[in-house]
């Protein structure tokens, strides 16, 4: 697959227009439509690095000298995830180093790091896969007890009775409706 078509695939799968990655990277239209038609090839350093970072891949697997199998480049669900977050103002970022930053507080040499306001904080694969877990929990949770109180605020009028009585209904409609209550055959 070209640089292009990877450029592409990775863009669209990320829900993301022309004009989006054009404007984080300071590039016009044209010059994207350039960059996925393959009519520029030799793209320089200074635009993979940024463009890889866009598109939640690195630029090994943008040139083609990694796999995607191996990169961990965002499946779709992750990426509802993160893009989740952005909606509190939280990024949240994949990394991986070979040789330990001084001071890395992180046994894995694959983590997450996080964003908030003006907080940044590593997190390992494990915490983070937990923190997927606590949220889809939590929003599960938050989902039931609005039902739930959607149900306490229904008013009785509203719910629904098979067994009620007609207001101003004859007696004959009555003595039907009963009629067709005792039948062990309704």
């Amino acid at each position: 697959m070209s640089i292009g078509k990877r450029i592409k695939e990775l863009r669209k799968g990320l829900g993301l227009s022309v004009d989006d990655i054009a404007d984080k990277l300071g590039k016009n239209r044209a010059t994207i439509y350039r960059y996925e038609s393959d009519e520029i090839e030799n793209l320089p350093i200074t635009v993979i690095e940024p463009l890889a970072e866009i598109l939640n891949t690195t630029p090994a697997y943008l040139m083609g000298w990694d796999d995607l199998e191996k990169t961990l480049s965002k499946s779709e669900q992750e990426t509802k995830f993160i893009n989740a977050l952005k909606l509190i103002d939280c990024d949240i970022e994949y990394n991986s180093w070979l040789i330990p930053p001084k001071d890395f507080e992180l046994p894995e040499k694959e983590y997450y790091t996080i964003t908030y306001g003006d907080v940044s904080f590593n997190i390992s694969i494990s915490e983070y896969n937990e923190l997927i877990k606590d949220i889809k929990s939590y929003l599960r949770f938050k989902i039931l007890n609005l039902n739930e109180k959607r149900k306490e605020e229904t008013p009785d009028h509203l719910l629904l009775n098979a067994a009620h009585e007609i207001e101003g209904a004859s007696e004959e409609d009555k003595a039907h409706d009963d009629a067709i209550m005792d039948d062990d055959d309704f």
